[in-house]
């Protein structure tokens, strides 16, 4: 039998695989910045590493929790079993109407965060909340200096003791 000569097939680029892995891969970043944050939360930069992966109520709501955690001498680190996640659920569907590039899609948010009380000047640390929670939500992104932030949204449902969003829950 002769050699082909046809070029070797390629799948197709989909952008909208594009869109949601790219979506997801920021939104993760922003999970791992809470970790950063929360870990040491009266530090003079934590503003500024919030506002890189969150705008508008969801970054109201990062502020607000690190107040929290800073008026309890509290500290929040992830869980050393279960990690925490953001999945998008449902495809992204885009505004480019405005000045900004907007999307809203239905998420799911495994939170495994672990808070810690800080006891004895910091020395050692009782944990004071720990567990999972699935929260489904209709979240919106706007895309901003080349990162999609979380702006918010409505959550749907929440189940406890979740670990992941494949199953059922």
């Amino acid at each position: 039998m002769p050699p082909t000569t046809a070029p070797p097939t390629t799948a197709p680029i989909d952008p909208i695989d594009d869109l949601v892995a790219t979506i997801e891969r920021d939104l993760n970043l922003g999970e791992a910045m809470l970790f950063e944050i929360g870990a040491d939360p009266s530090a003079p930069d934590v503003r500024a590493k919030a506002e890189t992966y969150f705008v508008g109520r969801s970054l109201e709501n990062v502020l607000a929790g690190t107040e929290g955690l800073v008026a309890d001498d509290l500290i929040l680190l992830p869980s050393p079993t279960t990690p925490n996640v953001i999945r998008l659920m449902t495809d992204p569907v885009l505004d480019e109407s405005g000045e900004v590039t907007r999307a809203t899609a239905v998420t799911c948010r495994i939170d495994a965060s672990e808070v810690w009380a800080r006891v004895n000047d910091g020395d050692v640390r009782v944990p004071i909340a720990t567990g999972s929670i699935r929260i489904d939500s209709e979240s919106r992104f706007v895309f901003v200096d080349g990162i999609w932030k979380l702006d918010g949204g409505q959550v749907i449902r929440r189940v406890e003791d979740a670990t992941d969003c494949e199953s059922a829950g």
